[in-house]
């Protein structure tokens, strides 16, 4: 996998670090590895998408029951993606931080 550039420079993790290391093991069935390496982003595809689709078909047919969509669904996501990897950096929530990237030698 590859390795994140500005946690490189700077040592510090973007809010996306661990975000590919998620998908490989949401591909692969491994939750627990999924949640350990980007917890939002496993939310995300659980519960974000199907809730997305099902605002779509609420669009094509108004009948439905459900949320429709906002542009503030948009803006949330974004806060709280900030706010979740602000959050990891932090001492008291360091177990929402990715596992670190083992090297194969």
């Amino acid at each position: 996998m590859p390795s994140c550039p500005l946690l490189s420079l700077t040592g510090f993790q973007c809010p996306g670090c661990g975000g590919t290391r998620a998908a490989d093991a949401l591909v692969h069935f491994r939750w627990i590895d999924a949640l350990g390496n980007h917890a939002w982003f496993v939310l995300v595809v659980l519960i974000g998408l199907p809730v997305i689709f099902w605002m779509a078909l609420k669009e094509k047919y108004p009948t439905i029951p459900g949320p429709r969509f906002h542009e503030n669904w948009l803006w949330f996501c974004l806060v709280s993606l900030l706010i979740f990897a602000v959050l990891r950096s932090m001492e008291p929530f360091q177990w929402l931080a990715p596992d670190p990237i083992k090297s194969e030698n």
